[in-house]
């Protein structure tokens, strides 16, 4: 199977030795991202291209709600 970048704005997409040129979209970037990465997680974040503070997350939920949402699930 081949799936990798090409010439701007396109993506080589095949196998057994054909290759087609396929117009690049983001999906093509999120798999190829997953194939390469095989074996290890990849982070929602880095395939959306955003970065997260988690120190900045705010405030995490006190005991009483957990709970509460405990009961309810």
């Amino acid at each position: 199977m081949t799936l990798r970048p090409g010439p701007a704005g396109v993506w080589y997409v095949g196998h057994d030795g054909s290759e087609s040129l396929v117009p690049a979209r983001r999906g093509l970037e999120h798999v190829h991202t997953v194939l390469t990465h095989a074996g290890r997680e990849v982070p929602a974040a880095r395939l959306a291209g955003v970065l997260v503070d988690e120190s900045d997350l705010g405030p995490t939920a006190d005991r009483a709600a957990l709970a509460a949402y405990r009961r309810r699930c």
